[in-house]
């Protein structure tokens, strides 16, 4: 084997081993994390950063202050299998509402989360939707004849009173 690439080989063992802060004449780097503090080896920071960028989100969305790193996770994979979006999209949407439900405007509470509306027929996503919200349009099964219908049968025990405070 020629010399050169006996030398390359020892020189990629000896820096991984420096990465891995283990080996002899390696050398124990450590590096920190800008957001939360914790200091860890420069080849644990990038799943570090990723986790602490998740951690952030889930906070802001569901207004929770301890959050485990399983909650992100589950969410994470719910919202990948259940509808193709990453917890980045749904926050990305999170903030284009307001933080508020796409049809009444409200605001979900802290032990509930907005849920993803989308068409079942298409899969497009429409929107971040409150759980009274989404129930009403999975009762009516997606169906905006059925939904113009019920409206209409409110509106006629209605007569002289405000259609908006109903």
């Amino acid at each position: 084997m020629p010399m050169g690439l006996k030398h390359t080989d020892e020189a990629r063992a000896r820096i991984s081993a420096a990465a891995r802060g283990a080996g002899k004449g390696g050398f124990n780097v450590r590096v920190h994390c800008a957001r939360c503090g914790q200091k860890m080896s420069p080849a644990n920071l990038a799943h570090h950063r990723r986790a602490c960028t998740e951690r952030e989100i889930y906070q802001r969305l569901f207004l929770k202050r301890a959050v485990t790193a399983r909650q992100v996770k589950e969410l994470r994979i719910r919202l990948r299998l259940a509808y193709g979006v990453t917890l980045q999209e749904y926050a990305s949407l999170f903030d284009q509402q307001g933080g508020v439900c796409a049809i009444c405007k409200g605001k979900p509470d802290i032990w509930n989360t907005l849920a993803v509306d989308h068409c079942h027929v298409t899969g497009r996503i429409r929107g971040l939707l409150c759980n009274k919200c989404n129930s009403i349009l999975g009762l009516a099964k997606d169906q905006p004849g059925l939904l113009v219908k019920a409206c209409r049968y409110l509106q006629t025990g209605l007569e002289g009173a405000d259609p908006d405070t109903g």
